[in-house]
């Protein structure tokens, strides 16, 4: 027969807050032989930091499972709740809005805050700030509760004394540190000297980023949080704080809920008590050391009369923190330590098993883990007050007093291991989770295979399959229709489900009974279940059967984590079905088109490629998914920097479009030229942008135009530049060189040894002058053929004298007059140069008309030194604008025809 269920309804299902509501009513439900059913409300992959308001949930989700709801503050809205109350459901809050016809379970928020603020008082403040977000209704009455016992003590808070935080966790703390070193309201004589926040959160943030900017706690401000959870006494400085039993909460809420059910409940509110654990934050002494908020356990003031053991007991609780949770714990390690100390006392040994379990159980319920001192020296005292130890009981006491010590210190070693292991198995099973839900491809999401990488018993996993019957009313198996789909099922023990794939089912009836017959309250292992967003707007459900997860940051407990994992990996898992179907509509094209096409998703730093484009790279392995640098790690170095300009640019919404021509090494170490274009795509709904485009080979196209362009500069013949070259190159000079020096070279006996041995001797004597000019020459100055066997020299960035050109002239005399080996003839021809040495003269007027100059003079001293003997260089007396004469009669002769050519072939 079945058993029936404890629902619970929260935000979340893990952390300190919610798993230890959770823990406290697993163990109501393991009293009552119950199953205890938890369902998130807000969807899988939210955190605590990221809701307000209460969302609404589906009523009708396991409502057959259900006895009765334990709803949780911010779980759902108050309306919900009295929807389940008007359909005959027990329902128990626990904090949340007031409902004067609602069952509820609260902290004592006053008490413990009252407390706190006392605390505060007779450490010498009065001037007491609060901070905290007051959305919370626990919130607000710990706020009130503050300004109460303020002005109990004749002290009215200012209005800037309340501190508003964005939120009640860590960021919130922070930001108002921030805030307030910024406006400078620390240290000073009418600033806050004490600071009360409302959760411990809220108070780490505060003291992290006070230690940054030097703000020393309790020096400077003295500090008290909320909660005590576990982290409180283990920073520095310790933090005191407003200890809460979250087990007593949950487990009081249950215990509620089950009167209700069998008809003894009522409305009303039942708060569960709160206490102050001071610490070092607060000004109080240091670990280890007595003071009022470590008492001394000879000195701590108790009714009298009591029984030995009961001033013992009394003694432990309030070392531990006090808290009525813990009372169990303390009356039973007390009646075993008064045993062990009186059989100690008499010289017998009077160590047991079960006195130190309990001991080291105290210790770890224990609101201070660091009391562990304080609790051998209560043993110690109680031998004390019982008049120990007689004459042969002294021994015997140091030796129970030394179990006890090393009982606590292995407890405490054997809840880190605990601790750590708890906490490595998390992160394994979390790691192994993500790498299999993240490739969706390789393992089916739907399937819950997965889990087989965790410590889950069962899981299944359901769609809606009708949106439109997904309402808030509370529904039963009669009226039920199969509005889920179930689509995976995991059973640890790979037992036969219930209910099996590809099955329809009521929601009323989900999560399938295989589930909580895997649940073991007495163990926590409890059922949880979160809604998972699907594609197309739709809701599906994971319910797993595992552990309380108590250690880990609020929300981001295992089947949270896995829930939002599981909507991503589906959510890919659609994207890439579209992707697929998108890719065969243009499959055809691509295949056709010699060009490669890419589209590269920049958020996601993933490119789609064609396998043309795999092939223009040298790389048929590529794939059809690569990341950027597949393409820029292949980009020659000294165009890089261009393409990722040019990048850069197109990803500008002023500009948008890529175009860029860059070598890329393609298979081995080859380079081929390629021209890059591309669009920039903007998803205006996911603000996503993509660059768009192909990759062209432009290899033999730039070698044509490096042909084409070498061709129209360079003599084809010996591979000098040109006159169009020469006569550009000189233009510039004049503009931008004028100490540069031009040497205007003429054969000598050339048409001789031309007319005797044919053109194509004459050919390879035209290609050993030029090569022997080209040697003589430095890389910067510019050597041409400016037609037949004239050539010119250009001497770059001279010293504006003739003499380096002279020197130059003549070493190219002596360069070319060396016979030279034709065919087997030995042959030698001279050169005459006509030399300007500088062409600063030629400034005075326009680059161009310089430059005719220049060339004008420099044939007219090359005739010069024919008419001297040739084999010789004669340097132009002065520029031809200066002294009309033969010279301006030569730009009729072969140079000005030379130099009209070049002009010509220029424009």
């Amino acid at each position: 027969m079945a058993r029936g269920t404890i629902g619970v309804l929260a935000p979340l299902l893990g952390g300190f807050y919610y798993g230890g509501l959770l823990r406290g009513i697993a163990t109501a439900a393991a009293a009552a032989d119950l199953d205890v059913l938890a369902i998130q409300t807000l969807p899988a992959g939210r955190t605590h930091a990221e809701y307000a308001a209460p969302p609404e949930f589906d009523l009708g989700l396991a409502a057959d499972h259900i006895l009765g709801y334990v709803c949780v503050a911010q779980g759902i809205p108050l309306a919900q709740e009295q929807v389940l109350r008007r359909a005959g459901r027990p329902v128990v809050q626990i904090s949340g809005d007031a409902d004067p016809t609602a069952c509820r379970v609260v902290p004592d928020n006053a008490s413990g805050v009252r407390e706190a603020v006392l605390h505060l008082l007779e450490h010498g403040h009065r001037r007491i700030g609060w901070l905290g977000n007051l959305v919370q209704p626990d919130l607000r009455a710990r706020h009130q509760a503050y300004v109460d016992m303020l002005r109990e003590n004749g002290i009215e808070p200012e209005e800037d004394w309340l501190l508003h935080a964005p939120d009640n966790l860590a960021p919130g703390g922070r930001a108002v540190a921030q805030r307030l070193v910024a406006e400078g309201r620390l240290g000073g004589h009418d600033d806050l000297t004490a600071l009360l926040c409302g959760t411990d959160l809220n108070a780490f943030g505060l003291l992290d980023e006070l230690a940054l900017h030097g703000v020393e706690v309790p020096r400077d401000l003295a500090v008290v949080g909320f909660d005590d959870v576990a982290d409180a006494g283990k920073r520095t400085p310790s933090l005191a704080s407003v200890s809460l039993e979250f087990d007593a909460l949950g487990q009081a809420a249950a215990e509620l809920l089950l009167a209700q059910a069998e008809g003894r409940g009522a409305a009303g509110t039942r708060a569960v008590p709160t206490r102050l654990v001071p610490r070092e934050s607060c000004g109080c002494a240091s670990p280890g050391q007595l003071s009022e908020s470590r008492p001394d356990p000879l000195a701590v003031p108790l009714a009298a009369p009591q029984a030995p053991q009961d001033v013992l007991e009394e003694v432990l609780l309030r070392l531990v923190g006090g808290l009525p949770g813990q009372r169990p714990l303390a009356r039973r390690a007390a009646l075993l330590a008064h045993t062990a100390i009186s059989t100690a006392g008499q010289g017998r040994d009077g160590r047991t098993p079960e006195l130190l379990d309990a001991f080291g159980e105290l210790l770890l319920r224990s609101r201070d883990q660091e009391c562990t001192g304080e609790l051998v020296l209560a043993a110690r005292a109680h031998a004390t007050r019982l008049g120990l130890p007689g004459p042969a009981g002294g021994a015997q006491l140091d030796v129970l007093a030394t179990a006890l010590w090393r009982a606590l210190a292995r407890a405490g070693r054997q809840q880190a291991h605990r601790d750590f292991h708890q906490v490595r198995e998390l992160l394994t099973s979390q790691y192994a989770v993500s790498g299999d839900l993240l490739q969706s491809g390789v393992v089916e999401p739907r399937s819950l295979s997965w889990l087989g990488r965790t410590p889950a018993q069962a899981g299944c996993f359901a769609v809606t399959t009708d949106r439109a019957r997904e309402g808030l009313s509370v529904v039963g198996a009669a009226a039920a229709a199969p509005d889920l789909l179930v689509e995976g099922v995991y059973l640890a023990d790979r037992g036969t489900p219930g209910q099996a794939p590809g099955t329809p089912a009521p929601r009323a009836t989900f999560p399938p009974r295989d589930l909580l017959d895997r649940a073991d309250t007495h163990e926590g292992v409890l059922v949880f279940v979160v809604p998972v967003p699907v594609p197309e707007g739709r809701t599906a459900y994971l319910a797993i059967t595992g552990r309380i997860e108590t250690q880990v940051t609020t929300g981001q407990e295992s089947v949270n984590q896995w829930g939002a994992l599981l909507s991503v990996a589906l959510q890919h898992e659609q994207t890439l079905q579209r992707l697929r179907a998108s890719e065969e509509r243009y499959a055809v094209a691509a295949e056709a088109a010699n060009d490669g096409l890419w589209d590269w998703d920049v958020e996601a730093g993933t490119m789609y490629v064609s396998s043309r484009w795999g092939a223009l790279l040298g790389d048929e392995a590529a794939g059809e998914v690569v990341t950027p640098g597949h393409w820029l790690r292949r980009v020659h170095p000294d165009d890089r920097p261009r393409v990722d300009a040019a990048v850069s640019a197109a990803l500008d919404v002023d500009c948008g479009v890529l175009e860029v021509e860059h070598r890329l090494r393609t298979g081995g170490d080859h380079w081929r030229r390629m021209l890059a274009r591309a669009l920039r795509v903007d998803d205006g709904r996911s603000g996503r942008v993509r660059l768009v485009g192909s990759l062209t080979d432009i290899e033999e196209r730039k070698l044509l135009e490096d042909r084409l362009r070498r061709d129209a500069l360079y003599d084809s013949l010996t591979g000098l530049g040109n006159r169009i070259l020469f006569l550009d190159r000189l233009t510039a000079a004049v503009r931008e060189q004028p100490t540069s020096a031009l040497l205007f070279l003429d054969l000598d006996g050339f048409k001789p040894v031309n007319d005797r041995l044919g053109h194509a001797a004459g050919d390879r004597l035209l290609v050993e002058v030029a090569g022997r000019i080209s040697a003589q020459l430095r890389s910067v100055d510019v050597a041409a053929r400016l037609g037949g066997d004239e050539f010119a020299v250009l001497l770059t960035g001279g010293d504006g004298t003739p003499r380096a050109a002279q020197h130059v002239a003549a070493r190219l005399i002596a360069a070319i007059a060396a016979p030279v080996d034709v065919d087997g003839t030995q042959v030698s021809v001279t050169a005459s140069i006509g030399i300007v040495g500088s062409l600063t003269a030629y400034g005075e007027r326009s680059a161009e008309d310089g430059a005719d100059a220049a060339v004008r003079d420099a044939d007219a001293a090359m005739y010069a030194a024919k008419a001297s003997g040739k084999s010789r260089a004669v340097t132009a007396a002065a520029p031809t604008g200066a002294a009309p004469g033969r010279a301006a009669a030569l730009s009729t002769g072969r140079a000005g025809a030379a130099l009209q050519q070049g002009r010509s072939g220029a424009a």
